[in-house]
């Protein structure tokens, strides 16, 4: 409902004045106001930003992805939080670790500390053995086999 002393010519144009400065407030920002069109883009791109290589069979800000040409003996792999294995066929000695990941096939993985806490299989035909307590064991794979020493 409009007041009184508003007549709808009054209001109309109350509406589109408010409106019109809305949209302009909206615009570029800074006070500067460009035609439709004209407008020029402000992002580009970095030129620091740099893509980063993956650096494998070390321990790096507390991970190691473990890809190795395959050998005729176990693999030791240093203490790591996470170690994610990638080499299918392949056996591997492992210290400390606390999350474990093995994307490969057909792998000996023997962890010889206590502490791992969390084993994820995603290959299959794998047999994992730990010490201590069980871990959390997620298993996507067929024919794992995530047991205790």
């Amino acid at each position: 409902m409009l007041p009184r002393t508003m007549t709808p010519r009054t209001a109309a144009i109350l509406g589109v004045t408010c409106g019109a400065l809305l949209l302009t407030s909206c615009s570029t920002g800074g006070g500067e106001h460009r035609s439709e069109g004209t407008a020029k883009p402000s992002a580009s791109a970095s030129a620091s930003a740099t893509a980063q290589a993956t650096t494998y069979n070390e321990c790096v800000d507390g991970a190691a992805q473990v890809s190795v040409e395959k050998s005729s003996g176990p693999v030791t792999v240093s203490d790591c939080d996470g170690i994610n294995i990638i080499t299918s066929g392949q056996a591997y000695l492992l210290g400390s670790v606390k999350v474990l990941t093995v994307e490969a096939s057909n792998a000996t993985v023997e962890i010889g500390q206590a502490g791992v806490q969390e084993i994820a299989v995603l290959g299959s035909g794998n047999t994992i053995t730990y010490t201590g307590d069980a871990p959390e064991i997620t298993d996507e794979g067929d024919d794992n086999t995530v047991d205790a020493a």
